[in-house]
């Protein structure tokens, strides 16, 4: 954490952690429903920012980033499989939705928050996250997300260092997500939040992507399978059983494939 300490107007005491930083909830509420009710967005997840010349406000295939597709997987796979999904710097991210005018909400939001964390923020998301449903274990290529709460309950948890957070509702939070992290949501409703995608100068970026280096990755899973008692003879059997029964998923087994011929 020590790299974002020299960044952040703030002290970091947790990589998730509640920012003292006042949300007009009542305001933000008001002007997000408008945009999901007036365009019909229903749950799909929804940018409120794209990069110049696209239009692609509900992109479906953001199904991949929701869905917590591990760094190593983006690794494994190669260049052309991030191409594929669209996978675009935070600094591209300057057009606001047509719906958000120059009296936005939103808009005069994003830059009091950018003042108040030192990051400056690309992407900015609608994101829901359906009842009973949680993402994989994951990390993310930028130096922190920014979560507002707009609908949530108790049973919405997220996992950052083997800790368990709650995010209460209406407040700014920030996650640190070039560590591993997920997030389920137990709850009989939907949950939704306001996601801001942060960015840092070229030098940071790089600071950041080191950390996220795709051998480091191998080496953090292969250390996590060795001390919670999955060995090579494990992995095999695994193997075997996954031909018959295709619980693991083809993601897996190209990391499960991956790890035995490294050992």
């Amino acid at each position: 954490m020590n790299l974002y300490q020299e960044i952040v107007n703030y002290e970091i005491k947790d990589q998730i952690q509640q920012l003292d930083f006042e949300v007009n909830i009542n305001r933000l509420r008001k002007e997000i429903f408008s945009i999901i009710t007036k365009n019909n967005y229903g749950y799909d997840t929804v940018s409120l920012r794209l990069p110049p010349g696209e239009s692609n406000w509900v992109d479906k295939k953001e199904r991949v980033e929701t869905g917590g597709i591990a760094p190593m997987y983006y690794d494994l796979r190669g260049p052309e499989f991030r191409e594929e999904f669209n996978y675009r710097p935070n600094t591209e991210y300057t057009e606001w939705h047509p719906d958000l005018t120059e009296d936005s909400y939103i808009k005069s939001m994003i830059s009091s928050i950018e003042d108040h964390v030192g990051f400056k923020i690309g992407r900015v998301r609608l994101a829901w996250q359906a009842p009973n449903f949680g993402y994989t274990l994951h990390s993310d290529y930028e130096p922190m997300r920014l979560h507002i709460p707009i609908i949530t309950n108790k049973h919405a948890w997220f996992i950052h260092d083997e800790k368990i957070h709650q995010m209460e509702y209406g407040k700014l939070y920030h996650l640190i997500t070039s560590g591993p992290h997920t997030a389920h949501n137990y709850g009989v409703l939907p949950r939704l939040h306001l996601i801001l995608s942060t960015y840092g100068t070229d030098d940071i970026m790089e600071k950041v992507f080191e950390l996220k280096d795709p051998n480091k990755s191998t080496d953090n899973m292969v250390d996590t399978i060795k001390d919670h008692g999955v060995d090579n003879q494990s992995l095999g059997v695994l193997l075997q059983i996954e031909k018959n029964e295709k619980l693991i998923g083809q993601d897996n087994l190209v990391l499960i494939n991956k790890l035995l011929k490294e050992k």
